[in-house]
C-alpha cells in the first residue's frame, strides 16, 4: 500500500480558487495570505529522493476564505491554518496559525543514538553515554534538546485606501508571536 502511494505525486480535486479543493501528495508554492509566516512553503524539497504526502484544503466564500495543510499524512510534523475574512469591499482582516511539531526530525542519526550523524564521533556505531569517546567530545544528544516544536500565530489587515484606473493603493500589515513550546 505504501508503495503505491509513493509513486503519485498529487491527486487534486478542483482549482485553488473553486469553493472546495482538495490535494493529497505534494505540495508546491504554498502562501498564507501576504507571505509573513508562510510563503511560498514545499513540503518535499529533493524530489524523486523525498517525497511526503502532504494534504492541502481549501474552503471558499463570498467572503471568507479557510486554508489548511500538513506536510506528510503520514507522518505529519508541520500544520498551519489560514482564515480570511472581507468585512466590506475595501477592508479584510486574516489569522494564520503555523506550528512544527518537532523542528530536529530532519536530522540524521542512522544508528538512532540520538547523537546526530554529523557530530556523532562514530556515526554507522551506537553509542551509549558512557562510552569513552563520547565522554570525550560530550555532544549534544537530540533527545535532550529543550523547544523542539516551534508555534506562530498572525494577525492581519489589509484596507483598500484609494481605487484608481489601473489599480489602487492598499494599506496593509500584520502583528505576529513565536513561541517555543517543547520538551
Amino acid at each position: 500500500w505504501r508503495d503505491l502511494i509513493n509513486n503519485i505525486y498529487f491527486a487534486q480535486l478542483y482549482k485553488p480558487e473553486s469553493p472546495f479543493y482538495l490535494r493529497i501528495g505534494l505540495i508546491e508554492n504554498l502562501t498564507f495570505g501576504r507571505g509573513f509566516l508562510v510563503d511560498n512553503y514545499d513540503n518535499t524539497v529533493m524530489l524523486p529522493f523525498e517525497h511526503l504526502n502532504g494534504l492541502e484544503i481549501k474552503l471558499n466564500g463570498k467572503d471568507r476564505k479557510l486554508s489548511l495543510m500538513v506536510n506528510d499524512i503520514g507522518k505529519p510534523r508541520v500544520f498551519g491554518t489560514y482564515f480570511s475574512w472581507m468585512k466590506s469591499d475595501d477592508w479584510m482582516m486574516d489569522f494564520t496559525y503555523i506550528g512544527d511539531i518537532d523542528q530536529y526530525s530532519n536530522i540524521k542519526d542512522r544508528d538512532a543514538d540520538h547523537y546526530p550523524d554529523l557530530i556523532d564521533p562514530e556515526p554507522k556505531h551506537f553509542n551509549h553515554a558512557t562510552d569513552s569517546i563520547i565522554l570525550a567530545t560530550q555532544p549534544q544528544r537530540l533527545d535532550k534538546m529543550k523547544d523542539r516544536s516551534f508555534h506562530a500565530v498572525s494577525l492581519g489587515s489589509e484596507y483598500v485606501w484609494m481605487r484608481m484606473m489601473k489599480g489602487q493603493m492598499v494599506v496593509s500589515g500584520d502583528i505576529a508571536a513565536f513561541s517555543k513550546i517543547g520538551t
